[in-house]
């Protein structure tokens, strides 16, 4: 993992941000707000709807909901709804036609264990 780029934002932005790119090339932003009482993570992918087989029309709106049914860590169907119902926090998510946008909020005391299970949904490997 190392620091990616200089982020420039205005001088009335109280936020601060922190750029990094993971060793899977997984690019990252970090922003924190001192004001905000929710903590969120939000993966972006390029692959929509322009890229579905012609013979599978709606093939990425489909995964898109299908993504959080469970895998080999947390098996239950709707245990991610349900654990982000009991942290006070909420999930969506759209497919465009050139990509698909996960989210999620949740109390920042449950953010880390919120991730754990994100990251198995979303199969991604990082150091």
């Amino acid at each position: 993992m190392k620091l990616s780029g200089r982020i420039e934002k205005s001088e009335t932005d109280y936020k601060e941000y922190r750029g990094l790119l993971l060793d899977n090339g997984l690019q990252v932003l970090l922003i924190q707000d001192k004001n905000c009482t929710i903590a969120g993570a939000s993966l972006a992918i390029g692959v929509g709807s322009l890229n579905d087989p012609v013979e599978l029309p709606g093939l990425s709106h489909f995964l898109e909901h299908s993504v959080f049914l469970g895998n080999k860590k947390y098996p239950h169907p709707i245990g991610f709804e349900s654990f982000l119902g009991e942290k006070g926090g909420l999930d969506n998510a759209e497919t465009g036609r050139d990509y698909t946008a996960y989210y999620f909020d949740v109390s920042p005391d449950a953010l880390f264990e919120t991730m754990d299970r994100y990251k198995w949904f979303m199969n991604i490997k990082y150091s």
